[in-house]
């Protein structure tokens, strides 16, 4: 992985991370972080290191695509991956943030 894809890597890890680790859902997650969760942070990574250069835009249609695949799966409330998904989008600052520093590189 390049260092750009890294950084970037870095970035999506650091919003994900804030998802679940802040708010009023950081006392269960804390605890248990789902399984489903974390593969889904995983697929976004490797669509936006697959992406290019990355955009808002970009950075939307994966977190959407990835929240429709989950959604459809069993064991997974349709309403978490909602709320995983708004969630991550308004993380764009920080993932722009740490493209930003890649692209600087």
């Amino acid at each position: 992985m390049g260092l750009g894809a890294g950084l970037a890597a870095a970035a999506v890890a650091a919003a994900v991370g804030s998802y679940f680790l802040t708010g009023p859902r950081a006392k269960n997650t804390k605890k248990v972080l789902k399984s489903w969760m974390l593969k889904a942070k995983a697929e976004i990574l490797e669509q936006l290191e697959n992406g290019g250069d990355v955009g808002q835009e970009i950075y939307n249609d994966a977190v959407d695509r990835v929240a429709v695949k989950y959604s459809k799966m069993s064991g997974v409330a349709k309403s978490e991956v909602d709320e995983m998904a708004t969630e991550l989008k308004k993380q764009w600052k920080l993932v722009a943030k740490g493209l930003n520093k890649a692209k600087k590189l």
